[in-house]
């Protein structure tokens, strides 16, 4: 459990006050004239330091571990844009239609039952206007997981491209994580 060392919580807090104009802020038991630019960045060697809720919520905490997958990831997307380019452009603007198509489908979903929800008529079936956003519904829902499965079959087929570089993410991976625990048999690397 980490702990902020308490002479610096009112920087921490933000506790700023105007006084005759001029920013201040508590150090101790006097006042300092504080700086609007001025920013505070605290440091750890722990690898993943865990604070308290009530130092957490004063912080804006930024965790740089770096995992294996998370390193293998990025090497590959880095290999892939490097050697072929156009594969990885495709699987950007896939990965936007994909979301964009899921997007549409559940704004059309929410739409339907606010209709519903909204309907004043007694029977659905007495409401013409719900019905026919339901059959408009219908066809575009047909057009949407038409081209969410075409867009997923390319998706497959350009993440099977993008695999034949995994041995190279995957050594890089590993040559960072070798290089990083070198530290620990001696200092000096």
């Amino acid at each position: 459990m980490e702990e902020v060392d308490p002479s610096i919580d009112q920087i921490v807090s933000k506790a700023i006050y105007k006084e005759d104009g001029i920013y201040k802020i508590n150090l101790g038991d006097r006042p300092v004239d504080y700086d609007r630019n001025f920013k505070l960045f605290l440091t750890t060697k722990l690898a993943n330091p865990h604070f308290l809720p009530e130092v957490s919520i004063k912080l804006s905490v930024i965790n740089f571990t770096v995992t294996f997958d998370g390193l293998d990831d990025q090497l590959l997307a880095e290999a892939v844009k490097n050697l072929e380019p156009e594969v990885e452009r495709q699987r950007d603007q896939l990965v936007i239609e994909i979301s964009a198509i899921k997007n549409e489908l559940f704004a059309m979903q929410s739409s339907i039952l606010t209709s519903l929800a909204e309907s004043s008529q007694d029977t659905i079936l007495d409401n013409e206007q719900l019905i026919e956003t339901l059959k408009t519904s219908k066809e575009k829902s047909k057009e949407i997981s038409t081209s969410l499965k075409r867009s997923e079959q390319v998706e497959k087929t350009v993440q099977d491209k993008r695999e034949q570089y995994r041995d190279v993410s995957i050594r890089g991976s590993i040559l960072y994580f070798v290089i990083a625990s070198l530290s620990g048999i001696d200092p000096m690397y």
